[in-house]
């Protein structure tokens, strides 16, 4: 079995009406990201960033350690979690507030 890697490095404007093999893997050269191809999806899959990780804005639902659902929208399977306030160094007030 031979398998054969080659990258294609484009623009964003030209990617994202691109449909490429199925695992074929592109470089987007605009949002310095890769997306991999499943034959049929203009633009493929777009894989995050490590600055897209940084800043997680409208999320619908999280799981962490677990599945988040419909009627569990955030949850998370832990055996320990820390929650801390930013001090005023950093910005905050020293205060952690909950509001359940």
């Amino acid at each position: 079995m031979s398998i054969r890697l080659q990258f294609l490095r484009e623009a964003w404007s030209f990617l994202s009406t691109f449909v490429g093999r199925p695992g074929e893997v592109v470089v987007d050269a605009t949002n310095n990201r890769l997306a991999v191809h499943d034959g049929t999806t203009p633009g493929g899959f777009p894989t995050v960033t490590a600055a897209d990780l940084k800043t997680l804005q409208n999320v619908t639902r999280l799981g962490l350690g677990t599945t988040a659902d419909a009627q569990n929208p955030f949850a998370a399977k832990l055996n320990k979690a820390l929650w801390t306030a930013l001090t005023v160094g950093e910005g905050g007030t020293g205060d952690l507030r909950y509001t359940l």
